[in-house]
């Protein structure tokens, strides 16, 4: 059954580390009291992706991709309330070791739409995006095009494109 947004959360970070061991994840879910919430790392600042993805051209992580599906199935079984944090980046890396990618691109925009629309598929209820913005660095020339307002206006537009699929 679908969660409802709890009022008051409760819940536990699953970082991709965490889910080398997806039965001790379940444990630790099961183990915390009052726990309503979950949130897994489902990809990577390195753009590694860590549940068994059907979309082309992904770069999977050196997890049980199955069992980490299996858990996600079996918490959304168990009625909490799944949040899928999703880091940006994998398409360029500025001089501090940040990877970024670029919002503005249609690409891009699109492969968010899509992980989202397969991540609800798999019972996840919310999409916690980190790293989703423009980078300060100038290190990266393709951002040197955009000014502040272009660079607002792209992030609005996918995150309106997400908002519409209810992601």
């Amino acid at each position: 059954t679908d969660a409802a947004h709890p009022q008051a959360v409760r819940g536990i970070w699953l970082s991709y580390a965490d889910l080398q061991d997806t039965a001790a994840c379940l444990e630790a879910v099961r183990a915390m009291e009052n726990c309503n919430t979950v949130m897994l790392q489902l990809k990577s600042s390195a753009g590694n992706i860590y549940y068994d993805t059907q979309l082309p051209e992904r770069q999977t992580a050196s997890v049980d991709l199955a069992a980490v599906n299996e858990l996600i199935a079996q918490l959304h079984r168990e009625g909490y309330y799944l949040i899928a944090r999703l880091t940006s980046g994998a398409l360029w890396m500025d001089a501090e070791g940040y990877y970024w990618l670029n919002p503005a691109d249609a690409d891009t925009q699109q492969a968010l739409c899509d992980m989202a629309l397969e991540l609800a598929g798999l019972g996840v209820q919310e999409i916690a995006y980190a790293g989703f913005a423009f980078p300060e660095s100038a290190n990266i020339a393709q951002y040197a095009e955009l000014d502040a307002a272009a660079q607002a206006a792209a992030l609005q537009t996918v995150a309106q494109r997400l908002t519409d699929l209810g992601a």
